[in-house]
């Protein structure tokens, strides 16, 4: 009787351990959704950043651009 006690503590902490394990990988899952949910937030603040660069860019050329299109028009006319 006492061996067989002792073969169930041991299963029951193998069965701790595996269960152990399987939170040490959910947990690693989750570090690393977090890191990707991370990467992509950077991604798209960094391309939002890169738009509005550019958009700023084409805001301050516009007046140099109407200014030879006009001087092209009134040579035309």
């Amino acid at each position: 009787m006492h061996l067989c006690a002792d073969s169930l503590e041991v299963m029951e902490v193998n069965q701790k351990l595996r269960h152990g394990r399987g939170l040490t990988r959910a947990g690693k899952v989750r570090d690393l959704a977090r890191i990707f949910a991370a990467v992509a937030a950077v991604s798209m603040v960094i391309a939002a950043l890169m738009l509005m660069i550019y958009w700023i860019q084409s805001i301050l050329e516009l007046p140099k651009h109407l200014l030879a299109a006009t001087l092209i028009f009134l040579e035309v006319v």
